[in-house]
Order: C-alpha cells, then structure tokens, then sequence
C-alpha cells in the first residue's frame, strides 16, 4: 500500500499497516533426491474490495450524515515501474432516517452518494505525484438540493523517517470552488499483525460551497475549515484482509464554527485484497 493512497482518508490512513504476510516455506522432511518445488510466487489483481460502518460522515470537515454505511472498489493498475493508474467506485448511504447539515439535525431525510474516480500517480524518487479527476453524485432528500461534483486534483506524499506526509488541491468546475488540504500519519507496529496508526489533517476552502445549491443560493466557505486527528487500530486478519477499527475527533474552524460543533465519531472498516 502507498503513501498517495493513504493520505487523505481518516479510514485510508489506517490501512497503512496493510501489508502482505509471506508463506511458510515447506519443512522438505523424506525428500530425498528430489528436487525441491518452488512455489508460484503469488500475484494479486490489485483489486481492494471494502464495507464500513461510520458514526458519522464527515465530507472536508463538514458533517453531512450520520449511521454512514459504505462499500468501496479500488483497483491499481501498474503501468511501469514509476507510474500506476488508480481508480475506485463508492457508494455510502444513511442507515436510519436523518441526514445532517453541520450541527442540525434533518429528521426524515435520506442521503446517498456515488463516487467515482481516476488518478495517475508517478513515483519520483522518495515522492509520489498524483492528478485525477473525481465525480461526486449526490442522491436522496439531501441531494436534492446538492449539485454533482467534478473535481479535478493534484497531490504529493512523502516520507520523512517514521511520518507520512501529503499535500492536494482540487478544483471543483461544477461549483468553480476550490479545496486544499495537508495530512500528516505514522504507523507503530504492535506486533506483527496489529498497528496504531495516528493522524491529523487540516483544510482550506476558496468559494466553497459543499455542492449546497437551496432556490439558487449557494453559501460558500473562504476559510481554513476543520482540524481532524484520528486514531486507528489496523488488525490483520489474514493474508488478504484487513480490520480497521478507528476514533477520530472533528473540530471546525472559522466558517464551520457557525454550523457544527466539535465532534467525536467512529467506525470500522473491513478491507479484502484480490
């Protein structure tokens, strides 16, 4: 798993101690003169299936839902040595009757949103850059009143001794808005198949609305928006899946402040790789 992966997402950032175990290699007891089998080294699709559960779903640091269930599909396509493709499809929903809007609560309101998205992503060095383009379609009661999203974005991670570090701006031509965001990670290994995977982001908006279009009027955010830190505990169940169980504390800054509060939330994430 890469860095550019992992970055920007509270529950990505746990997936950082996702890495495969090796086999065992067999004993070879009573073979004699026989030459020794050697195994098919073991190729995955690239492929990362995964469902979570979510307190509440916060989108750049504004709460939109809570009970947030979601699956996801990602593939990696390796194109040379320095440079892969990533894609990915997502679709997450409310599980109960309320949806959110910062702090106030909107009783029987649905909220559903598909996401889809592609990224190159170019390996220089101890650097990663990536450019892509994500769409963004908002479906139920709350959707109603959003527009679609069509973002297109850069971003850069790095790695400086034990800490995980990147940098994106996204430009959003369905509402002319743009969003900037910086992340910060490390993983401590508690043993061979559990990790802590601290992390912190922060965001900036510029003529932001969050995709909110109500009778025309569209508010926008020109302000840092919120500080999150989070907590994960990474599990590895097997060779192939991943448990992620994580805390995470949203605190709003500047224009947020007016409608969302501190907040405190969770979840869990399983991840299988194909």
């Amino acid at each position: 798993m890469t860095i550019n992966k992992l970055v920007f997402s509270l529950v990505g950032i746990a997936a950082l101690a996702a890495s495969a175990f090796a086999g065992t290699a067999p004993s070879g007891k009573g073979a004699k003169n026989v030459a020794p089998e050697i195994a098919p080294v073991e190729q995955d699709l690239g492929l990362t299936l995964a469902v979570g559960y979510d307190t509440h779903y916060f989108f750049r640091g504004l709460n939109l839902a809570e009970d947030w269930v979601s699956t996801s599909l990602d593939w990696t396509l390796p194109l040379t040595q320095n440079l892969r493709l990533d894609t990915g499809a997502a679709f997450g929903t409310t599980a109960g009757d309320s949806s959110k809007f910062g702090d106030f609560e909107l009783n029987d309101v649905s909220f559903q949103r598909l996401e889809l998205s592609a990224q190159l992503v170019a390996t220089l060095g101890p650097v990663e850059i990536g450019a892509g383009y994500r769409w963004y379609n908002n479906m139920g009661d709350l959707g109603d009143i959003m527009e679609d999203g069509h973002e297109v974005g850069v971003n850069l991670a790095t790695k400086l001794g034990p800490l995980n570090f990147g940098v994106g701006a996204y430009h959003d031509f369905s509402i002319d808005g743009w969003y900037f965001e910086a992340a910060v990670n490390s993983e401590i290994k508690l043993c061979d198949r559990v990790s802590l995977v601290p992390g912190a982001n922060i965001g900036y908006a510029d003529q932001y609305s969050y995709h909110f279009n109500v009778f025309g009027a569209k508010p926008q955010v020109d302000s840092f928006t919120a500080v999150t830190v989070s907590l994960a505990l990474p599990i590895k169940l097997s060779k192939h899946a991943t448990l992620t169980p994580y805390i995470a504390g949203n605190l709003p800054l500047n224009d947020l402040k007016d409608v969302d509060d501190n907040q405190l939330y969770g979840g869990v994430k399983l991840a299988v790789k194909f």
